[in-house]
């Protein structure tokens, strides 16, 4: 029962789908006594980086608006996903946008909303504008430049080819480029992950992985190779799988927030609670602005059974949340752990 108790889904993607792919699923969650009950429609889903980059920048924000103009949510990208909940029939606009690039933005149409319908959106960051911010530095190592005058001619023409094919949103150009310069020397570890990338933007995800295993054997604390292919298997749901590479990921850069958010998921998937919650408080620490960790934190706690610890994180969220329907939707859960309170639990 606790696993729906507080809206936590056990069930996962079967694939990764790249732009678009509609789900319909029994996105359901049980009363305090036990009967089913169903949600509202909700849109997630991941965010790839721009044409010709392997990494995200830091500052990225959704919002979803509907088509009459009224902003009905906007949040900050953790981990590079992102997640709308309890939504309504209607036409909306995706909108995704990060200082120093464009704006992308895609309609998306929800009309079972009382069938729980759950859409799986995609979303590629715009290309940078001129005198826009610089990549941050983990991201440029990933533009194959290191070393280069010391490789082959014809790599090295390979290489900057498929770097120039990936700028320009020529995705198959550059696989091509970045498949024929690995074949004549494959020690190349950054361009197995910016070939992962662009296998990703064709949608051939067992490629995808195969080539971020090939730059992980070739430098195994490479921080966006891991960073990747855990983002990738918690696409694929393989959150036991995922939790070896965000681990060595956070081990590498304990800062780095958004990686250990994602192994905080991982943990709570696979029922590792003590520790979800362990990195999800730490989390929290570096960034107290998201009033979205005490929803997390209140969802390891009842699966623990700490349901008065759940209720005090659940209320520190509605201190600073105003949208009414998640302050709404908030206050049953409440209710449902003081009941669980009261029969003792």
């Amino acid at each position: 029962m606790l696993r729906n108790l507080l809206g936590i889904r056990s069930g996962g993607l079967r694939a990764l789908p790249l732009l678009t792919l509609a789900l319909l699923t029994c996105n359901s969650w049980l009363d305090a006594q036990g009967r089913s009950r169903f949600r509202f429609a909700e849109i997630r889903g991941q965010i790839l980086p721009s044409a010709g980059q392997a990494e995200l920048p830091r500052n990225l924000s959704v919002s979803l608006v509907l088509r009459e103009g009224r902003i009905s949510q906007t949040q900050a990208v953790n981990a590079g996903t992102y997640s709308f909940e309890d939504l309504g029939d209607g036409n909306y606009i995706l909108a995704l946008s990060s200082p120093g690039y464009e704006t992308t933005s895609q309609a998306v149409t929800v009309s079972g909303s009382l069938r729980g319908e759950v859409q799986i959106i995609n979303l590629v960051l715009g290309q940078p504008l001129d005198g826009g911010p610089d990549i941050p530095d983990f991201g440029k190592q990933q533009t194959v430049s290191t070393a280069r005058l010391a490789l082959p001619k014809r790599v090295r023409s390979l290489l900057e080819k498929a770097d120039q094919s990936g700028r320009e949103g020529r995705t198959e150009e550059a696989i091509r480029h970045f498949e024929k310069a690995l074949g004549i020397e494959p020690n190349l570890p950054r361009a197995w992950n910016n070939l992962s990338v662009q296998y990703l933007k064709a949608n051939r995800i067992d490629s995808a992985r195969r080539a971020l295993g090939r730059a992980l054997e070739f430098d195994p604390n490479s921080l966006t190779a891991n960073h990747n292919m855990g983002l990738l298997l918690v696409g694929l749901s393989e959150f036991r799988s995922a939790i070896e590479f965000l681990q060595r990921l956070v081990q590498l850069e304990p800062d780095r927030a958004g990686a250990r958010a994602l192994l905080a998921e991982c943990y709570l998937r696979t029922g590792y609670h003590e520790l979800a919650l362990s990195h999800y408080k730490k989390v929290l620490d570096e960034q107290r602005e998201n009033i979205e960790w005490y929803l997390k934190i209140g969802d390891c706690y009842a699966q623990l059974g700490r349901y008065k610890d759940a209720i005090v994180s659940l209320e520190r969220f509605l201190e600073q949340e105003s949208d009414e329907g998640r302050r709404a939707s908030v206050h049953t859960q409440i209710e449902r752990l003081q009941a669980l309170v009261e029969q003792g639990g």
